[in-house]
């Protein structure tokens, strides 16, 4: 699975930099978390990671999720497709920017920020 994402280059240039990737929560995109990326680190290389699945027109998600009485139902199969494809994403950004293995950093909102502990656990 290929995500599309936008980049943002280092303000501050080096060799290996280290490498920042955000995930939107749900009916984001891309564009949800970037203007986050001219206030961090100016050496950091930014990735703003759009979800694969679509919830509307412009708007992605991560996995599917439900709330009812009963309490929050998630799309476990989707939640795993998105964590791997963001596990693989990693460790082609950081093969083709360049960027350092062992300085790879994760931002998330909503469910982004759920993803980002997903992969961290």
């Amino acid at each position: 699975m290929e995500l599309s994402y936008r980049s943002r280059p280092p303000r501050a240039p080096t060799h290996r930099p280290p490498l920042l990737i955000l995930l939107h929560g749900i009916g984001g995109n891309e564009f949800a978390l970037e203007r986050f990326a001219g206030v961090l680190d100016p050496r950091l290389l930014v990735l703003s990671v759009r979800a694969p699945f679509t919830t509307a027109p412009g708007a992605y998600r991560w996995f599917d999720v439900t709330w009812s009485a009963q309490g929050v139902d998630i799309d476990t199969f989707e939640a795993e497709q998105s964590r791997l494809a963001v596990i693989q994403f990693i460790n082609d950004a950081v093969m083709g920017f360049g960027a350092d293995p062992r300085r790879v950093y994760l931002l998330g909102f909503s469910q982004g920020a759920t993803l980002a502990y997903a992969i961290g656990l």
